[in-house]
């Protein structure tokens, strides 16, 4: 991923993990924050497509987004830097954060 920021052209750059199946719109929705000159990053929201399909299914979407959800609520009350996930996450590039790389 690093790599790839280096060899990057544009402004904002986009990623999502592999098995991420995006919305025909999701570009429009992830971009439109950065209409706002202060934001400099946006998440997507995690949807699991199979969740319905069986007990281990259910359980696994359960821990996935709402452990997420359970974590982010306690970094925000105990002022703690909030969680950036890389599935679904929009990243401005400037010459501000010219150092900006993935850990």
């Amino acid at each position: 991923m690093n790599q790839g920021f280096k060899l990057a052209k544009g402004e904002i750059i986009l990623c999502f993990d592999a098995d991420y199946c995006p919305q025909r719109n999701i570009v429009e929705k992830l971009t439109r924050p950065f209409i706002d000159p202060v934001v400099g990053a946006v998440q997507g929201r995690v949807v699991v497509l199979n969740e319905p399909q069986n007990l281990v299914t259910r359980l696994v979407a359960l821990e996935r987004i709402g452990g997420y959800r359970v974590d982010q609520e306690a970094r925000d009350k105990l002022n703690l830097i909030t969680q950036f996930g890389g599935t679904i996450s929009q990243l401005v590039m400037s010459p501000a954060s010219p150092s900006f790389f993935w850990v």
